[in-house]
Parts: structure tokens; sequence; C-alpha cells
């Protein structure tokens, strides 16, 4: 693995394709048109072309990410996630779409025109001609509702400078926010963006590289990563970058400089896994990336067993090679593990795996595969937290009837992951989303507190205490914290922009949660609890005709989100602001 290098993506070998004017280089990851250039991911690479050789087609969410990911075990959410990033290339309207049109309760449809290459020859031969034909010219199915519905809109062909996801920017102590949908005002580039950094080292470890020839061992690698992260998020004095993301360069060939720049770190740890039999080959490199220059490296070669202790010395290898120092609390913790069963923790490994795919299915194996480590491992604290997190999950989207007795069953196993593992941040962090999901806020904000207690750069830790002042109505405090979070996972999901809309919210500031619930949806437009509140900030900021749009659309995606539904689930705390909160959205038609 070089320097500069951490993954080489293969070439396509296909011709370019003209969409909007725009032709997609594939083998290059490429739009381009006269002198102007944008550089694309792979996999959004991947899906854009898939889109526009099927051009006019309603393409299900269940074929792109058969086609787009195949063998990969991913959420509906990186499908969205990558939607989006194309709407955001083309500066595409989400309202008034001329690139991706939403097919609701299916999946998405290219509505742009398409001008597909002859291929010759010399592309058959594996010569790639990059001069396009308009000989396959065709207008796609559903162009003309969509050309009609937006005639007195101009087109607006013009991507922006990168692909990487909006993030925040610091600016004068505050906080200025890009919003991502705004056709006619280009985001600002990630070479633009600067974050805040304590003044103390600051690292992020990607994910490490799958080296076993086997797309199943995908997740022992990827838990490797995160577990070394969990690791160095407990260590005060140094800034550890979220699993998020650092899990968003995954798969990507991309600069360790261009990632520490992105992520504003200072070192960057990358490496790979070989997983062969009762044999693991671990490789590492700690770069530093203002200059690209290697601070340390070194490849293991130990029994499968071994794992945990070659986690450690990592650890420690990093914490040499950065010269911190560590409280005797931080040693004697970082010298625990959870379990030192390793079928137990591969059991783990793979129930992790599912359970970030956030899905009925997913949940359930996921939930299997915790209590087969259970058993194998009685001991296993974190097995028994995960656990309480997806029986609480299955509830809160309505996989499974919400009763008092299932979240009774939660909160024991919260409890027993407490007591069997008390220095983990995780098992705390589970018992105050346990909590949350009770209406019981103060043990809620204790055992969440406490996680942050036990690891500072715990991302999460401070986006579920910011959610958990949000539902008491304590917008300020939210705002703080979640900024926190945000500056420790800077490619962050939904969760974070609605957790950052809803402290706006309760300051009333509707104008900020408009953005921020945008964001929100811009990255995952299945959810629904960020589109309630927007709603809501609209019908205040007098915008009925927005708020009637996006009950439209709440109807369409989340039909289950009726007035009794919401009132069942009692997102505010204090009764009279859960009242207006409802008023609104009865006012614009929200059901019953």
């Amino acid at each position: 693995m070089g320097k500069n290098s951490l993954l080489t993506i293969a070439s396509s070998g296909r011709g370019p394709l003209v969409i909007a004017g725009w032709t997609l280089h594939e083998g290059r990851h490429r739009l381009e048109q006269d002198d102007k250039s944008v550089k694309l991911e792979p996999k959004t690479t991947e899906l854009l072309g898939y889109l526009a050789r099927h051009a006019g087609e309603p393409l299900s969410r269940e074929e792109l990410l058969r086609k787009v990911w195949p063998e990969v075990i991913v959420s509906d959410e990186a499908l969205t996630n990558a939607v989006n990033k194309i709407r955001r290339a083309f500066g595409d309207d989400r309202r008034n779409p001329e690139v991706i049109e939403t097919i609701p309760k299916m999946g998405y449809r290219l509505i742009a025109p398409v001008d597909h290459p002859v291929m010759e020859e010399s592309e058959r031969d594996g010569t790639v001609m990059d001069a396009p034909t308009q000989a396959t010219s065709r207008e796609p199915v559903g162009q003309r509702k969509s050309v009609e519905a937006t005639k007195a809109a101009p087109r607006r062909w013009q991507p922006i400078a990168t692909a990487a996801t909006i993030v925040l920017i610091a600016v004068a102590g505050g906080l200025m926010w890009l919003k991502p949908w705004e056709p006619r005002k280009k985001p600002a580039s990630v070479e633009q963006i600067v974050f805040p950094l304590l003044d103390k080292p600051s690292i992020a470890v990607l994910p490490f590289v799958n080296m076993s020839g086997d797309k199943e061992q995908e997740y022992f690698s990827d838990g490797i990563s995160e577990d070394i992260i969990i690791d160095m998020s407990r260590v005060s004095n140094l800034q550890v970058i979220a699993r998020n993301s650092s899990f968003y360069y995954k798969e990507q060939s991309v600069k360790i400089e261009v990632v520490g720049r992105e992520l504003g770190v200072q070192y960057v740890l990358a490496g790979s896994v070989r997983k062969s039999g009762d044999r693991v080959r671990v490789t590492a490199q700690l770069v530093d990336t203002t200059n690209a220059r290697q601070l340390w490296a070194d490849k293991f070669d130990r029994k499968l067993e071994d794992i945990f202790a070659l986690q450690d010395e990592i650890t420690g290898k990093i914490v040499s090679a950065l010269v911190i120092q560590l409280s005797a609390r931080e040693k004697a913790e970082l010298a625990l593990k959870s379990t030192r069963n390793i079928a137990a923790y591969d059991l783990f490994l793979r129930g992790r795996r599912f359970d970030r795919l956030g899905t009925k299915e997913g949940l359930e194996m996921a939930q299997a595969l915790y209590r087969e480590a259970i058993q194998l491992e009685p001991h296993f604290g974190r097995a028994y937290g995960a656990l309480a997190r997806t029986l609480t999950r299955a509830m809160i989207w309505g996989f499974t009837k919400r009763s008092a007795q299932g979240l009774d069953q939660a909160l024991e196993l919260a409890q027993q992951a407490v007591s069997l593992n008390s220095i983990s941040p995780q098992t705390h962090w589970v018992l105050g989303y346990v909590h949350l999901h009770r209406y019981e806020g103060e043990p809620a904000l204790a055992a969440t507190q406490h996680s942050i207690d036990l690891a500072p750069n715990y991302a999460d830790g401070y986006a579920l205490l910011a959610l958990i002042n949000n539902h008491a109505g304590r917008g300020q405090e939210a705002i703080r914290l979640i900024n926190r979070a945000m500056a420790l996972n800077p490619h962050y999901t939904w969760e974070y922009a609605n957790i950052l809309g809803r402290g706006y919210y309760n300051l009333a500031d509707y104008h900020k949660a408009v953005e921020m619930f945008l964001d929100a949806l811009a990255r995952n437009e299945l959810v629904g609890i960020p589109r309630l509140f927007l709603i809501s900030s609209y019908v205040r900021l007098g915008r009925l005709d927005d708020a009637r749009w996006e009950v439209a659309q709440l109807q369409t995606h989340n039909p289950q989100m009726t007035l009794s539904q919401i009132r069942r689930q009692a997102f505010i705390w204090d009764k009279e602001d859960f009242d207006r909160l409802l008023s609104d959205l009865e006012k614009v038609g929200v059901a019953r």
C-alpha cells in the first residue's frame, strides 16, 4: 500500500455516456463538459452509469442495490446517499427533478436526456473512445411530465466542484450551514472546508482493506478497524474521528493528504487484514497527512485467537508514535476487553454488520447473532447492549409492536450490559438510549453522560445527549453538543442534521431549522421524523404551500405516520410544545 493511495480502482473499460450535455467517463470517475470537470466517487459513478443505460426505466431500490453493490451487504441509505450526490453534482432540485426522479415506494428513474456512443471496433477490443456520437439519443419515458412540471425553471446542469458530503464550516466562533438544495448556489468544495481542531493530536482510522479474497470476510476487517477506533476514542489527549466519517472512504482511491484535509486530522491509520483459517495477518501504517510521511508501519502474523492482543499492540504503537501520555485509568481500561472468546467476538462482528442495515430483516439477523454470541460467552457485555439496542430500534421503527414488556426487556438487557462491562462507553450509551425511549429523562442523561466521560471522542455519545436535551426542550445545549459530535463526525448521517434542526426548532429559529431538516432529508429522503418538524417549521414561517408539499411526501414515504401514531411516539416531552407540533401538522393535512 503506497503512502498516497489506499485503494486502486480499475477502469470500467466502457465508452463515455452523455447525460444532459455532460460526458460521464466511468473509467476515470469524471463528469466533463467543455473545460469543466467533476470527480465522482466510484460507486456514485457506477450508479449513474447504470441509471443512464436504463434511462426512462423505473428501477427498484432492490435492483439498484443488487447491481451496484453486488455481494456486499449495505443499507438503503448507501443508495440514497449516492443518488443525492448525483443530484448535487447536477444541481438537481428534489422537488422539480430534471435528472433523477424518485418513484414513491419503488426506487428511481433517470429522466435527463442520454446519448449513447456507438461502440466501434477499437472499443470492443478494449480501446475506449472518448468521442460519443448522437446516433442513439432518445427521450426517456417520463421526461415529458418532468419538463412540463418545471418548464418555468431554467435548466441547471452545473455540477459542483466536489462530490463530498456537505459538512459544517467553523466561522468566527459560530457555524455557517450549507443548504443542500439551493440549485443556483454551489456548496463549498472540500478544499475550502476547515474544521476546528482541539489543541491535541488528531487521527482518523480508515477501514482496513479485506485481503482475504472473500467478500464475506469484510465484516471482520471492518470490525478490527472499528474496535481500534473505539479504543482510541477513550484517549483524552487525542482527537479521534468517528467510524461513520472514516468509513466514508471505504473502497475509494484517495490520497492521504486529501483525507487529512477533509476530516481535519493530522494523522491517518490505514491497513489491511487477511484472515485464513486460524491465522490472521494485519498490516498497518500511521501517516502524517501534512507531508505524507510514514511515522510507523508494521506487519503482524498471528493466530486468530491473538487478535485482541494485536489490537492492543496497534493502539499502543499509535500512542507511542504520537508521544501521547495516558492516564492510569486509560491504561487500565485499554487493557480490558469485553470478551476473549474469539468465536463469540466473530458472531458479534457478524451481527454488527446486519445491525447497520437498519432493515427489519437486518435487525432480526443481528438479534439472532447477538443471542448466539451471548450463549457462547454469557459475560459478553457489549453483546447484551447490542441486543438491547436492536430490540428498542425494532419498536421505534415500527418493525415490532411497541410494548411495555418489550421496553422492559430492553432495559433489563442494557442494565445487564453495564453490570458486565461498566467501562464500555457503548454499554452506557445503550442504557441511555433505552431510557430515552422509555421517556425517562434523568436516567437517560446520566447514562449517556457517563459514556462520554469514558470516551471523550465518542461522537454518537454527544449526539444522543443532544437528542435527549432536544426532547427536554433545551435547544441551546442540544446545539452545543451536536456541534461537538459533528466536529468528530464530519461525514455525519441524517440523524445528526435532524438533531441540529431540532435544536434550532426549539429556539424558534425556523429558518435554520428548515436548512437542517432539508439536509437530513437530502441524506435519507425515506425517514419521517425530520419531515414532521420541517412541515411544522414551514407552517410557523407561513410557507403553507411548502408545508403541504412535504405532507404529500410524508404520505408517500411514511403513510403510517398519522397524527394518532405521532401522538403515541411523544417526540417532545413538554405537552404544550408537543400539542403545538400536532396542531401545525393537522393544519396542513397530515392524516388523523
